[in-house]
């Protein structure tokens, strides 16, 4: 069962507030003569009508939404007809027993009153039927397109993970050939070297081997294995090979795809 919240019960009260003011207008036009007796039939019938389709109503939109649109439409309109009898009712026993209708027995209010409750239960119950249907439609299209969104976000990050990975499966076996060569020529000559990039070349493997497995990572640590990476290959080419990495020390903690830098280089 829904709950209900506080905007739908602020609604209720102004549907209840436009409701006194047309009842009070709808008593005057039908001879009622005193305008404080209208204004208090006004409200009353105004309070019990507004909390009884309020209440009923949403309670009875899964049974409704479960029949076609003319059924359903049909049943709303049976439930307010019925809602209207029970409301003026009500509302005439409060006003006969309280003395507020002088003179006037219980059925002669009753049968007074009651096609003009009809008339601004029906408005009103339509009115609040017609308001949920916009409503829903709104959530549903605001819903496909937070859908869309995500699913774009989502086509979009495989995309970049593709090509990441594609990157990847063509520089590994490549630089790994080229590495392995050049460890082995160093062992040697020299083997100090050649175990500075072992130990570079299984700090690079692990971070690649973990990369499947990362969401992001900080650039300071992306950089990290730039260096290394870019030490691997002047073990290869020597004075040959100048570089220098210049980044702004606050985008250090900025958080990166990993691999996403080195592939670049």
């Amino acid at each position: 069962m829904r709950r209900l919240t506080s905007t739908h019960w602020f609604r209720v009260g102004t549907a209840s507030v436009s409701a006194a003011v047309v009842l009070t207008a709808l008593f005057a036009l039908a001879g009622a003569s005193h305008i404080t007796v209208t204004l208090q039939s006004a409200l009353v019938h105004a309070a019990g009508m507004t909390a009884l389709v309020s209440l009923t109503m949403p309670r009875l939109r899964g049974y409704f939404h479960r029949h076609p649109p003319a059924i359903r439409w049909g049943l709303r309109i049976v439930t307010l007809l019925a809602l209207a009898g029970v409301g003026t009712m009500l509302a005439c026993g409060i006003l006969t027993s309280l003395g507020l209708r002088p003179g006037e027995p219980f059925w002669t209010c009753f049968g007074h009153d009651l096609s003009i409750c009809v008339l601004i239960t029906l408005t009103l119950g339509i009115s609040m039927a017609l308001y949920d249907i916009q409503r829903r439609r709104l959530d549903a299209v605001t819903a496909a397109l937070r859908e869309r969104e995500l699913d774009h976000e989502r086509a979009r990050k495989m995309a970049l993970e593709a090509r990441l990975a594609s990157l990847e499966a063509r520089l590994q076996p490549h630089f790994m050939f080229n590495t392995l060569n050049a460890i082995s020529a160093l062992i040697q000559d020299n083997p100090d070297e050649a175990e500075r990039t072992v130990e570079r070349l299984a700090a690079l493997l692990r971070f690649a081997l973990d990369a499947t497995e990362r969401g992001l990572v900080p650039l300071a640590h992306e950089l990290k294995i730039v260096t290394d990476y870019v030490e691997i290959e002047r073990t290869r080419f020597g004075a040959r090979l100048a570089y220098s990495i210049d980044v702004q020390p606050e985008a250090a903690g900025c958080e990166v795809p990993p691999l996403a830098v080195q592939t670049l280089v």
